[in-house]
């Protein structure tokens, strides 16, 4: 990705992402690469808006900084992160969504 996201672009971008992964009919973490949205958007760091974000942005330590971290506690993989149990094949689709819903409401402006 060459332009530089904003902080809502890649919170959009999220949402959208995690929700087309959730509507899959098999869902599991070889799934984030196939999103027909990075065509659009272009490839990412580690496939992610808010990692992309944090790297043109030069906030390293990602996991302090993540856009998202009221829904991860520490960081993306932390242990009880609904990403990292997405990745380890954990109620897939329930934290697929978890993960889609929470951009969302950041979207609509709701507290984290």
């Amino acid at each position: 990705m060459n332009k530089k996201l904003t902080q809502r672009e890649a919170i959009r971008i999220c949402a959208e992402l995690w929700s087309w992964i959730a509507k899959q009919k098999r869902v599991d973490i070889s799934k984030k690469p196939e999103w027909p949205g990075w065509q659009k958007h272009g490839t990412m760091l580690y496939s992610c808006p808010c990692c992309e974000y944090n790297e043109q942005h030069k906030n390293k330590y990602c996991q302090n900084k993540c856009l998202l971290s009221g829904l991860w506690g520490g960081g993306c993989n932390s242990d009880s992160s609904p990403y990292n149990e997405f990745s380890k094949g954990i109620n897939p689709t329930r934290n697929a969504h978890k993960i889609a819903n929470y951009c969302k409401k950041l979207l609509k402006g709701e507290k984290k």
